[in-house]
């Protein structure tokens, strides 16, 4: 992995734990979600246009996009739902670490990506330490249903991650996560409009900075994810992006007051590993 591949994958990671925490600063709030996604819509119009006049859309991409639509959909719903039942440092380490897991086997069986001894070894580690970080609280009182929502959210990053590395294929990345949002805000905006227009007025008075800040950070996350998956294995991408797991562990201690105990501590010093064997 280049560099510049890393380095973005990196900070993609930071946005991406970030994005989360304040999502879980809002009880897990599916308003919340929901209208920062029609926000980013909104705000990248001009670019969208620009792309879908000047470049147009590649029929090749359609499929792709509209299995990624039901799968972030899906994705969106059980993050929220998870961020309400349970911590962010049990219910955030949990879907990564499926997510990393699973597109990594995927990548290497389905997609025939050749990995390196090192790299296996890195994304071991990785996988490893989300996973000891994710189930240190699960034999806590109430974590088994944050648990099983944290499953089904990893199950739905698979899915839409492996769907977008053959839609970027054919498609501009900007031009793709525009039909992206616009799907996804349209499939689950029955779940958002049947509180009625009141409700949702409070809530973007209510959080606005956070919905921006969430839009932001969300859309700017997956278009370096969706750049970096024309040039790089699926793989080594999804484990890189695993670094936001210590993040937001680091933040639910820090703002959130959620203990770090020795099983963390330890997952944590396997992502770093695993981290470095990567970019080696």
């Amino acid at each position: 992995m280049t560099g510049i591949v890393f380095a973005a994958v990196l900070f993609s990671a930071f946005l991406h734990a970030s994005w989360n925490f304040l999502s879980k600063r809002t009880a897990g709030d599916f308003t919340v979600m929901w209208l920062s996604i029609v926000m980013w819509s909104l705000l990248s119009l001009p670019v969208f246009l620009y792309f879908l006049v000047s470049g147009g859309f590649d029929g090749r991409s359609l499929v792709p996009l509209l299995v990624s639509v039901l799968a972030h959909g899906s994705y969106f719903i059980t993050l929220t739902a998870a961020y309400r039942s349970g911590d962010i440092s049990t219910a955030y380490p949990i879907a990564r670490g499926i997510g990393v897991a699973g597109t990594g086997l995927i990548g290497i069986f389905a997609l025939r990506e050749t990995v390196p001894l090192a790299g296996g070894a890195g994304i071991s580690l990785v996988v490893t330490g989300v996973l000891l970080i994710g189930t240190s609280g699960l034999l806590r009182r109430g974590h088994a249903r944050t648990f099983g929502l944290a499953i089904l959210t990893g199950a739905g990053t698979v899915a839409y991650t492996v769907a977008d590395k053959f839609g970027v294929v054919h498609t501009n990345p900007f031009l793709y996560l525009g039909l992206l949002n616009l799907g996804s805000a349209v499939l689950t905006a029955p779940l958002v409009l049947r509180r009625g227009r009141a409700a949702l007025g409070a809530c973007w008075r209510a959080h606005r900075l956070r919905i921006l800040l969430i839009s932001f950070g969300s859309g700017l996350t997956y278009l370096l994810i969706l750049w970096v998956m024309r040039i790089e294995r699926v793989g080594y991408i999804a484990a890189v992006r695993e670094s936001s797991v210590v993040i937001a562990v680091l933040l639910g201690r820090i703002f959130l007051k959620e203990r770090i105990g020795y099983r963390k501590a330890a997952g944590i010093l396997c992502i770093l590993a695993g981290l470095v064997s990567l970019r080696a």
